[in-house]
């Protein structure tokens, strides 16, 4: 089991300290970005998904999670970044909890459960599409922080996801 997944179970289970914040870091394409814990239901290892006709191209499908239909967006996808080479390399689902929805963002590997304060965050006034809440310095770089609402929240998307 990757040890990443053991943090946020981890971090999941202690609840929230009013001080700090947790976020889980993940990569697209060697870049580091993070969702906030909060949002996190659990991480799966990728599975094969069934798909959905009609659906925008960065929708790669749905799974089935012990009963519930969740919507598979893949993250490369929805930032624009370009499609993995290792087709074959395990790739991850983090399952989200975004306003009472569950959506699964598909990333390349996940890393850590990082800790910071709100004063730690840095805007960015460039982003146009909300998707970026913020960017915060870690050992592994610039780390940026996505909007998870923005991310998974969008007129094209299909009515599973809104």
């Amino acid at each position: 089991m990757n040890e990443a997944v053991e943090q946020v179970r981890e971090a999941l289970a202690r609840g929230e300290d009013e001080t700090k914040e947790e976020w889980i870091q993940f990569l697209l394409q060697d870049q580091p970005y993070a969702l906030n814990v909060k949002e996190v239901q659990e991480i799966l290892v990728a599975t094969d998904l069934t798909p959905v006709p009609g659906a925008p191209y960065y929708v790669l499908g749905v799974i089935n999670v012990r009963g519930s239909i969740v919507t598979v967006i893949d993250g490369r996808r929805r930032l624009g970044i370009a499609e993995a080479e290792d087709t074959e390399a395990q790739r991850w689902t983090i399952v989200l909890d975004v306003a009472g929805e569950d959506v699964g963002i598909l990333v390349d590997d996940v890393i850590e459960v990082l800790e910071f304060s709100r004063a730690e965050i840095s805007e960015v006034a460039a982003d146009r599409s909300g998707h970026v809440g913020g960017l915060v310095e870690t050992e592994h770089g610039m780390t940026i922080l996505l909007n998870a609402w923005k991310l998974t929240h969008d007129d094209d998307l299909p009515a599973a996801v809104n």
